[in-house]
């Protein structure tokens, strides 16, 4: 992430969240890497993802984050 090389952000934290019951935090990163690569279609995906997930897993706060991020996308 530091050497902002988002083509690896993205395939490692697909990978991850393939297997994983992510919180929402995960998909909030993939979010963020898509935006940098100005993808923003799969960022949106990614995000509402994310928002879905805080929301299932009981953190309003982050989910309120995510919403935010979405709404920033346009």
């Amino acid at each position: 992430w530091k050497a902002s090389d988002y083509p690896s952000v993205v395939t490692h934290l697909t990978a991850y969240l393939e297997k994983s019951d992510d919180q929402g935090a995960g998909y909030r990163l993939l979010g963020q890497a898509y935006k940098n690569l100005g993808n923003l279609e799969n960022a949106r995906k990614a995000f509402q993802d994310g928002q879905r997930a805080a929301e299932r897993h009981g953190h309003p706060t982050m989910a309120a984050e995510i919403g935010e991020l979405i709404a920033d996308l346009g």
